[in-house]
Order: structure tokens, then C-alpha cells, then sequence
């Protein structure tokens, strides 16, 4: 069988991928031993909040370069997983951490908000707060699958995941669903999901957003002043 028959055939395709997602997912874990070692080593409380927030904020540059190596492998079914995604880690650093900041502290709030409220007995705000934290995460599920695809701002990122949900809204839904499947595996299975998990997860998120980018692309690149 020559060279070429060898890497069309579905197996040698299949070890691409599998290849890919690996050691996406070992980069994505070395960018945040630290936030692994702080939920190794401090038991989870009120009085650790800090300390995790602190620990999660490298997440955002690991996050963004996964993302973007990932929706790559996706569109041209093939990358050279160390070279995009340390690139793309450089590249996004500065707008990753500024964007994630805003996120993390977003869903720590809500998160702690959450506890509180369920400590005391609040079910209506409870379930207010609940549908509010969904919502921050799909929009930054979104606001990260858009940072790794298009040379945007801050500002407009957040403009534009919030017109993901309104415009996509059963999408959005899908995400968040894939997101709450995938942490369900994840919890059941840590020590084996651990190892690729992260990757398929984006590989979900950005299937099912691709559509949704690319119209984003088509309706709002002349009117942003940006390369969409």
C-alpha cells in the first residue's frame, strides 16, 4: 500500500486525531499545575476561595491556545499540536488573561452567591442565581471560541457571546449540555478522563459553534471595524 492510500485510510485519520487531542490536553494540564496542585493540597471553603481564584486565573492563556488549536484541528483536520498551540498561548496571552479575569470573577461571585443562597433557604434566588452562572458559562464558553478564531477586543467579545446566546440559543444549550455531560464523566472518572478529557470537550464546543461563528463572521466583521 503506498504513502499516500496509508493516510486516507480511517485508522491512520483516527490515530491523527487521537494523537491531537493527547497532547493538546498534557499542554492544557502543564499551563494549569498550578490550580491542580491548589485542588491537590487545600481542601475546598470559604476561606480557600482566594487561593483558587488566584490558582485559576493561568487557565485563560491555556484555555484560549486549546481552543484555537483544537477549532484548527477541526476546520482543517490536521495541526501540529506543540507549534499552534504554544502559539497561539503567546500570541493571546495579554487579551486571554484580561477576558478570563472578567469571566472568573463573574463565576466566582455567582458560585459563591449560590452557596450562600442554598445555605439560607433561598430557592427563588437560588434558581435565579443558577440560571445566571449558566449563562455567564456559555458566554464564555462562546467569548473563548471567538478569541481563538477571530482578532477581537475585549469589548467586543463580550458583545458578541451574548449575541450567540440570543441568535443561537439552542446551541447555547447544546454547549452547556456537553459542558455538564463531559463534568459528569469527568467526576465519575477522574484519573482516565483526565487525559483527553479537556480536548474532546472543546472538539464538542467548537463542532457545534461552528456554524454560529462563521455567520458572526459574515454579519458583524464590516460592522465591528475588526478582522472577523
Amino acid at each position: 500500500m503506498s504513502q499516500k492510500n496509508i493516510i486516507q485510510t480511517p485508522l491512520y485519520k483516527g490515530l491523527q486525531y487521537l494523537y491531537a487531542f493527547l497532547m493538546t490536553n498534557i499542554y492544557f494540564l502543564i499551563g494549569n499545575i498550578f490550580i491542580i496542585f491548589t485542588f491537590f493540597s487545600v481542601p475546598a471553603s470559604f476561606s480557600s476561595i482566594p487561593l483558587y481564584y488566584i490558582a485559576l486565573i493561568p487557565m485563560g492563556p491555556s484555555l484560549i491556545a486549546l481552543f484555537y488549536t483544537i477549532g484548527k484541528l477541526h476546520r482543517e483536520k490536521t495541526i501540529q499540536p506543540t507549534k499552534d498551540f504554544f502559539q497561539s498561548y503567546l500570541k493571546n496571552f495579554f487579551i486571554a488573561i484580561r477576558y478570563w479575569l472578567i469571566q472568573l470573577t463573574l463565576i466566582t461571585v455567582l458560585a459563591v452567591d449560590i452557596v450562600y443562597l442554598m445555605s439560607k433557604g433561598y430557592v427563588l434566588w437560588t434558581v435565579i442565581s443558577v440560571i445566571a452562572l449558566c449563562i455567564i458559562l456559555i458566554a464564555t464558553i462562546n467569548g473563548f471560541a471567538i478569541l481563538a478564531t477571530f482578532e477581537v477586543n475585549v469589548k467586543n467579545v463580550i458583545i458578541f457571546s451574548i449575541l450567540m446566546i440570543k441568535n443561537y440559543f439552542l446551541k447555547a444549550l447544546l454547549s452547556l449540555t456537553t459542558l455538564l455531560s463531559f463534568a459528569i464523566i469527568w467526576y465519575g472518572y477522574p484519573s482516565e478522563a483526565t487525559l483527553g478529557i479537556f480536548s474532546i470537550v472543546v472538539y464538542f464546543l467548537m463542532r457545534t459553534n461552528y456554524a454560529a461563528l462563521f455567520d458572526l463572521k459574515k454579519n458583524y466583521s464590516s460592522e465591528s471595524g475588526e478582522q472577523l
